[in-house]
């Protein structure tokens, strides 16, 4: 019996056996590290010692040579000639974590360097994603020679036509997917480019400011040292809010970044990190966890519901006591986020289960009044709770005007879904797993149709069937103190490298206790060989009872080691577990 009705998946090698065993040998031995971790790293894809050693160990001279950044000398030129001729510099930005503190980055940066810049971060409600024409005018009014745009601007053709025809140079900053057509810019500097000759693609638009800006420092002979002192603090929040695969370049942004964040000098970041944890965060731990669910949410819940202006203006503050007013402000609108999410989120499960949308193969649930910009939240959770495609829908009726928000699973592309329905959209695009749509209300309806139709003849019954990725099959007697100690050198985790997860199978559930908690109990589970290990199964606490003692388990979890007056204990965190059929015991025995 399975739990919840996850898969269990565990990676395939087209090597053989002998292979594969001399392969993790050899990390081993050369690394002199434990076969578990070694194993973990060959499973990952990282099949020589070399590789294995160069992510463990990550520097900062692993960072790839900016110059090779598309455009890089048109976009050095166009800086150059602005801080020289003391041009005003207009930057761009857009609401979100990634956005705003690639804005504050090179607004900061350039501000060091004497430069005059004016930094704009777009109002979701009134401006929407990328340039708005309004804000060309803004920054003409303002006389600015020189136009950036951070994390947006790729697509943005008419709005960088008329930026030009107002005399203005601009430099587009992005890393989001590349068109058929690009703006006429005098620089675009993105890793997607089909011409890029850049070796890493997956940089967040705050990593393609940061090494562009750590390339202009070469340029000036500033010491490389000097500006990632100054400047990894932010380019983490980008990377990990943006959830970009935390490999390459971006493993080495987030390492070196997380630990330059538990030591901030930015008056803005500190106060958000004070407001937060009131002074009880050791903030010499920090992990990618606190800004994916702390920092992040909170920087992201001002650009959602009111003017990512102020998370902005957070990060670029000198002055502590503004900047601990500001933060106080980003907590109160986070706890308004947060009410309207889960009023939302409640109504939505109403239309989901009094429609029975979860029976169909993709869930279009739509609403008078929602707000738009907590519904993508929304969506996430209804997609991660039934498993199907989401598409949240807002309805304005004084507007005539529909606006959405999707989220998928693997195997259903939404931006080529929501290309199919071009014609019955105002406006739509997004990336595989994330999209955003707006269409008349009246048309609501066919849409669902369209896209039911395109799922059925994508999605599978087991594509619809959600799975846990694990990285191997172990025994109890594979860890020990050592061993779960040295799976920390894996950090940071995220997006591309997940929390290491093992199968252990047929062992006998000798018993489960509640804890004072009884949404969680304690497992204790027993070898073949004898050895008893405490397993944590935390919202598994109405799931056992007394009568499962003795019977036969396989079980899904992540190992931890946990420190109490200073004594160390293992512990195992359930994920999942299958009651072992009679089949499978036999084979044990």
């Amino acid at each position: 019996m399975n739990s919840v009705g996850y898969r269990w998946n565990l990676p395939k090698s087209n090597l053989d056996r002998i292979s594969v065993e001399n392969c993790i040998e050899d990390i081993a031995n050369n690394l002199q590290i434990s076969d578990l971790l070694a194993k973990v790293l060959f499973n990952r894809g990282l099949h020589t010692a070399e590789d294995a050693y160069k992510f463990l160990y990550p520097s900062l001279s692993d960072l790839h040579p900016p110059k090779l950044l598309p455009d890089y000398q048109s976009a050095v030129a166009a800086i150059l000639e602005a801080k020289e001729r003391d041009y005003n510099i207009f930057i761009h930005g857009d609401y979100d974590v990634d956005g705003v503190s690639s804005t504050a980055l090179i607004t900061r940066f350039l501000k060091s360097l004497g430069c005059k810049v004016f930094p704009h971060a777009p109002h979701r409600m009134h401006e929407g994603y990328g340039i708005h024409i309004d804000s060309v005018d803004k920054a003409h009014k303002l006389e600015c020679k020189l136009f950036i745009s951070c994390d947006c601007g790729t697509s943005a053709i008419e709005q960088i036509k008329y930026a030009k025809s107002l005399g203005m140079k601009v430099v587009v900053l992005d890393h989001h997917a590349v068109g058929d057509e690009l703006p006429p810019a005098d620089a675009i500097v993105n890793p997607h480019r089909k011409d890029s000759p850049y070796p890493f693609k997956d940089l967040c638009g705050a990593g393609v400011v940061y090494k562009f800006c750590l390339g202009l420092t070469e340029e000036l002979n500033i010491p490389p040292e000097k500006f990632h002192r100054a400047f990894l603090d932010l380019v983490v929040l980008g990377t990990v809010a943006d959830v970009v695969p935390l490999l390459d370049e971006n493993r080495v942004l987030t390492k070196f970044g997380l630990k330059q964040l538990s030591q901030t000098k930015k008056a803005g970041l500190k106060a958000l990190i004070e407001e937060i944890y009131q002074g009880e965060f050791p903030t010499q731990d920090f992990k990618s966890y606190h800004i994916g669910f702390k920092l992040g949410p909170r920087l992201n819940a001002v650009g959602r519901i009111d003017a990512s202006e102020l998370a902005l203006n957070l990060l670029i503050e000198n002055d502590d006591e503004i900047a601990r007013v500001l933060a106080k402000k980003l907590e109160e609108i986070n706890e308004e986020r947060r009410a309207q999410q889960i009023q939302i989120y409640e109504t939505a499960v109403d239309i989901v289960l009094s429609k029975r949308l979860n029976e169909r193969p993709v869930m279009v649930v739509p609403n008078e009044g929602w707000h738009p910009g907590i519904i993508g939240i929304v969506a996430s959770r209804l997609m991660e709770t039934y498993y199907r495609p989401t598409f949240m829908v807002t309805i304005d009726s004084e507007k005539n005007i529909a606006k959405g928000s999707a989220r998928s699973i693997s195997g259903f592309h939404l931006a080529d879904a929501i290309h199919q329905c071009s014609d019955i959209l105002v406006a739509g695009g997004g990336h595989e797993l994330a999209a955003g749509f707006t269409l008349l209300p009246e048309n609501v309806p066919l849409f669902e149709e369209r896209l039911i139709s395109i799922a059925e003849g994508s999605l599978t019954k087991e594509m619809m069937q959600p799975c846990y990725e694990a990285d191997i099959e172990v025994s109890m007697e594979d860890f020990n103190f050592n061993s779960v100690e040295e799976l920390e050198l894996l950090e940071p985790y995220g997006a591309g490298n997940p929390a290491p997860l093992f199968i252990c199978k047929n062992v006998t559930l000798v018993s489960a206790e509640p804890t004072r908690n009884p949404d969680h109990c304690k497992l204790w589970l027993q070898s073949n060989l004898g050895r008893m290990q405490l397993t944590m199964g935390f919202g598994y606490g109405q799931v056992f009872s007394p009568e499962d003692a003795g019977k036969k388990i396989s079980v899904l979890f992540q190992p931890h080691l946990d420190e109490y007056m200073g004594k160390k204990n293992l512990k195992w965190n359930l994920k999942d577990y299958k009651f072992s059929s009679v089949e499978e015991q036999v084979l044990v025995r």
